[in-house]
């Protein structure tokens, strides 16, 4: 491909960098893993507008998801080919790729200043609207489209098929406390909810040891990457982390609960452990469970949890996360 299509911003200066603005871009935010047939698509929809800048991350994975195959983040390689394919097509508008940081997003913005911007969901940690990169795209109003990832909902649970069984297995092996809080960050990490990641695990304490019988992550419902393709409801109402009325999971105590039922098990007299308080819903549904102990790592809803299941008899326990 032709050197005058891809930059390294490594490689530029602060002057020098007056060449991406010079573009007039659409510019795609570094983004997550794409087929080749959804970036054919984003092309044919800001190609004929004018030139289109695509970031290529210089990690491997989305920051803050590191290792987790769900996150991989689009290379080079994936996008010489077209890059090279529109310079040869005759059209008036070009595709050029600039390698940068995740950690530099907010610095690229400002220093391409692009006419339109594309991002494409689950190519950040946490909410869209949470993030730098958002209030800078209002500060300087420029227009921004929030995307799907993929092409269709077809490729969408094509994908989940592909990257399932990628995603790492969870041997429950007794162990201490600590094991347990490990077991429920690894099941943590299946979730495909860039917005929160939580895990549990569920385990029955024999003397000295617990003897794990279930982990969950809280999974996207009603498929896992149903909320990459159709929309995060927090995105979309632009809410608090914490706002419980706009969630795309099922969160993990609650499958948890599902699990050891189609065990023929319950929660009672058992200990859950927890990389999170639960909300006051499951806190609620908890109450009921007959859970023995809680312990869990961040805190949720101003302790909401604590009160209400210490009231109920359930030991809680806060350690580090």
């Amino acid at each position: 491909m032709a050197s005058d299509l891809s930059f390294d911003w490594l490689d530029y200066d602060a002057d020098m960098k007056r060449i991406f603005r010079a573009l007039k871009p659409t510019f795609i935010v570094a983004p997550r893993e794409l087929s080749q047939a959804r970036l054919t698509q984003l092309l044919k929809t800001y190609l004929p507008k004018g030139n289109v800048l695509i970031g290529i991350a210089r990690e491997h994975y989305v920051l803050g998801f590191e290792n987790q195959p769900q996150f991989k983040v689009l290379t080079e390689s994936d996008v010489e080919y077209l890059a090279g394919k529109v310079a040869t097509s005759g059209s008036p508008h070009l595709l050029y790729i600039l390698t940068y940081s995740q950690r530099e997003e907010v610095d690229v913005l400002r220093a391409v200043k692009p006419k339109h911007a594309v991002v494409v969901r689950g190519s950040y940690q946490y909410v869209f609207h949470r993030r730098p990169l958002y209030h800078v795209l209002n500060e300087k109003r420029i227009p921004f489209d929030l995307v799907t990832p993929f092409r269709d909902e077809a490729e969408a649970k094509t994908y989940l098929a592909h990257v399932a069984p990628q995603l790492p297995k969870i041997k429950l092996i007794p162990g201490g406390e600590t094991d347990m809080l490990e077991l429920a960050h690894k099941a943590a990490a299946n979730s495909f909810d860039y917005s929160l990641q939580v895990g549990c695990v569920v385990a029955a304490k024999k003397i000295s040891r617990y003897h794990p019988l279930v982990a969950a992550d809280n999974s996207v419902v009603p498929y896992q990457t149903y909320a990459l393709h159709a929309g995060n409801s927090r995105e979309e109402h632009l809410s608090e982390a914490h706002d419980s009325n706009y969630y795309d999971t099922i969160h993990a105590e609650m499958k948890a609960l599902i699990q050891l039922s189609d065990m023929g098990e319950t929660l009672r007299g058992k200990t859950l452990f927890l990389t999170m308080l639960p909300c006051p819903n499951c806190a609620r549904t908890l109450s009921q469970a007959g859970p023995k102990e809680i312990v869990y790592g961040l805190d949720h809803s101003d302790g909401y949890a604590v009160q209400l299941l210490e009231q109920c008899g359930v030991k809680m326990r806060k350690v580090a996360a």
